[in-house]
């Protein structure tokens, strides 16, 4: 424990004192150095009643805080002794680790630069400084783009020159460079070459090797982040979030390699008995895992990485609004899935009741999503430089009644902004097929498909149950009137089309296993896929390859624009669905292209949206209980061309007049949903489930 201290707190050193005082604090230190911290806090308390302003006495006891993550208790009595010697470095870092700790990121920065100044040849503080700099998270490229001040921007650089300070001071330390390679990453400035300046120091430092396996990841490089992440496994099998990071990326390339045995290891060791945290949530909604395993994965992640920080928020209850003010926060206010879905309901928000913001954290573009978003709704603010600490607070200051995640946990979130309370009521809802595990996550937004009420006892949240489908979706995407032809995307002119554009990840062995077996028993079929990437294809056609099956029969489309895209679905015949996590807009998609989807119902929510969707449309009978009904069905549809025939012809006629693509419809039940949960809040209750009327 105490080793664990000194790791994140500066050690203390005890200076000028009484005889009497001097004694109190020796004896406290030597049970402070043997773990006794119960009884080294007892005798500081003996201490400060002798003499309340005493500088080391404040010191110690804040330390002590800081390892029992009483870090409100820390923060308090550091800046006790900072009212005493502000000249004392190690204050400055121990209350700057504090405020870190406590949310207060930018008065954590002005302590830790102070604290360099003072201690400038101390390799910790330089490091802990990295750090912190690192979890305020500025991006640079997006101050740039927004026209920042250029004091503003002189004082971002100097982070960075801080940052390199750090490596003249402590050159040979390899946490030093993995520091520097981190804060960049949060800037976009990707740099490999300090992660591999950190492995050279450090062969064996296994988080530079993990961190490494992140940038190379984002860089697109699959195959090289899967051996960066694999050595840092080697080197110490409980790398945080490495077991987990390195079965996704071999999901991504279809690599199924030691697949049941990754799979076994990776539940055993996210559940809460686990002593650390071995994957990001995000990951085991794309396996075989059950509603309760990703609850324990998701509850551990958010008390360790994004714990509540109340202290931030409000005490006093907004006073009633004139119209109930909602925020919606998200990095994909661009070209991206969630605004493909979510468009319509923005411009069809009752302005009369409702006020509309959109906290953006995502990519600058003038994209036409971009534009549409922008447009529909009252207030659009920009938060790519500003820290969690600053967009919850300008939340907080705005007064936002319904504060809505449409990240969870998936690329680019924020979830420490909700973490600090932005608003009196926060639901999860569109982005993230699962539970957030958070105290401070109030609601879910599902249905009663994707979430049947015997499976409540596995969400952190309270449930709210739309009538039809929980996925909103917009009755305005256009679909590109010249469709291509078969052959000018690569499919043959006879023969039946099963497809699937799920992403990579998705597809596990299971399911392939099945695909493999139409093929060898539908004669001239093909499987039309969508390329992820170059790897992923090729394993694929392996797989094909060892199962019999001829790996030309496996096409692959490149990504298009979505109104090419959804034309090009009336090349094929059925879409054939993944188990454990469904097609989620993509069964939107080919749903109102006119393709039928057939699906089999999963488990946890990620395994049952396109149940969810199919059910909102009108038909069910496209939905599987099992996978031998799953193949039974696919194989009939296949067979018989009239089957298919009646299924497109249903389809075709619910597509406009059954609920899922009623963006108006679905717009008054949230709507409805909002409200419940706003008078609720204003009556003094506390979140509960919420049954919205069809």
């Amino acid at each position: 424990m105490v080793n664990g201290c000194r790791r994140q707190f500066a050690v203390f050193k005890i200076v000028t004192m009484t005889p009497q005082l001097a004694n109190l604090l020796n004896q406290a230190v030597h049970n402070f150095e043997k773990g006794r911290l119960d009884r080294a806090e007892e005798i500081l308390n003996e201490a400060l009643k002798i003499q309340t302003k005493n500088f080391d006495a404040l010191h110690i006891l804040g330390v002590i805080k800081g390892i029992q993550n009483k870090h409100e208790e820390a923060k308090t009595l550091f800046k006790k002794a900072l009212r005493i010697n502000s000249n004392n470095g190690f204050i400055h870092f121990n209350l700057a680790k504090a405020l870190s700790e406590t949310g207060n990121d930018v008065e954590s920065i002005r302590h830790h630069q102070k604290a360099t100044q003072l201690i400038p040849a101390k390799a910790e503080v330089w490091q802990n400084y990295g750090k912190s700099l690192h979890k305020l998270g500025q991006r640079f490229e997006a101050l740039i783009n927004q026209g920042t001040s250029l004091n503003s921007l002189k004082r971002h650089k100097d982070d960075l020159i801080s940052l390199k300070k750090q490596i003249i001071v402590s050159p040979s330390i390899a946490e030093a460079w993995s520091n520097q390679g981190e804060t960049l990453d949060d800037l976009k400035r990707f740099e490999l070459a300090c992660y591999d300046q950190a492995i050279a120091i450090k062969p064996d430092y296994a988080d530079a090797y993990y961190n490494r396996g992140l940038v190379l990841q984002d860089l697109n490089r699959l195959s090289e982040a899967l051996a960066s992440y694999s050595q840092a496994i080697t080197i110490n099998s409980e790398t945080t979030y490495c077991l987990g990071a390195r079965l996704h990326v071999q999901m991504m390339l279809c690599d199924w390699s030691n697949y049941d045995f990754q799979i076994k290891e990776l539940l055993e060791k996210s559940g809460s008995g686990s002593h650390f945290q071995a994957s990001a949530p995000f990951v085991l909604v794309g396996i075989p895992s059950s509603p309760a395993q990703q609850q324990q994965c998701a509850e551990k992640y958010a008390r360790e990485k994004y714990p509540s920080i109340p202290s931030a928020a409000s005490k006093e209850p907004w006073p009633r609004h004139q119209k109930i003010r909602i925020a919606y926060f998200s990095a994909d206010f661009h070209a991206h899935a969630t605004s493909y879905l979510i468009a319509g309901l923005l411009e069809q928000h009752d302005r009369s009741k409702f006020e509309l913001y959109a906290f953006s954290f995502g990519p600058i573009t003038q994209d036409e999503m971009r534009q549409r978003v922008e447009k529909s709704v009252d207030h659009f603010i920009v938060a790519n430089a500003l820290s969690d600490d600053q967009v919850a607070q300008m939340a907080r200051d705005l007064k936002i009644d319904i504060a809505i995640d449409l990240k969870g946990f998936t690329q680019n979130c924020r979830t420490g902004i909700f973490a600090r309370h932005a608003a009196p009521i926060q639901v999860n809802y569109l982005g993230y097929p699962g539970t957030m595990g958070a105290e401070y996550m109030d609601y879910l937004i599902a249905d009663r498909v994707v979430i049947p009420e015997e499976h409540q006892a596995y969400y952190t949240e309270k449930i709210v149950y739309l009538p039809h489908s929980y996925q909103v979706n917009d009755s305005l995407r256009a679909i590109d009137a010249n469709t291509s032809s078969r052959r000018e995307q690569g499919l043959p002119e006879q023969g039946f089309v099963f497809c699937c554009f799920n992403n990579s990840f998705k597809i596990t062995p299971d399911v392939f296993e099945v695909w493999m077996r139409l093929l060898h028993n539908v004669k001239a079929s093909v499987l039309w896929l969508l390329q992820d990437n170059p790897q992923a294809a090729a394993n694929l056609q392996n797989e094909a390859q060892a199962r019999g099956i001829d790996s030309q029969r496996l096409i692959f489309a490149s990504r298009a624009q979505l109104p090419a895209h959804l034309a090009r679905h009336r090349l094929a015949d059925l879409f054939l669905d993944t188990f454990h996590c469904n097609a989620h807009t993509t069964a939107s998609d080919a749903l109102w292209a006119g393709l039928p989807v057939l699906t089999r119902l999963g488990h946890s929510f990620s395994g049952r949206v396109a149940a969810s969707l199919l059910t909102a449309i009108g038909i069910p009978e496209l939905i599987s209980e099992t996978t031998a009904e799953y193949e039974a069905q696919a194989m009939d549809l296949a067979m018989y061309p009239e089957k298919l025939s009646a299924l497109k012809a249903k389809l075709a006629q619910h597509r406009l007049t059954q609920p899922l693509f009623d963006t108006s419809l679905m717009c008054k039940h949230i709507e409805n949903a909002y409200q419940q949960m706003y008078e609720r809040h204003h009556q003094g209750q506390a979140p509960d489930h919420i049954y919205v009327a069809g």
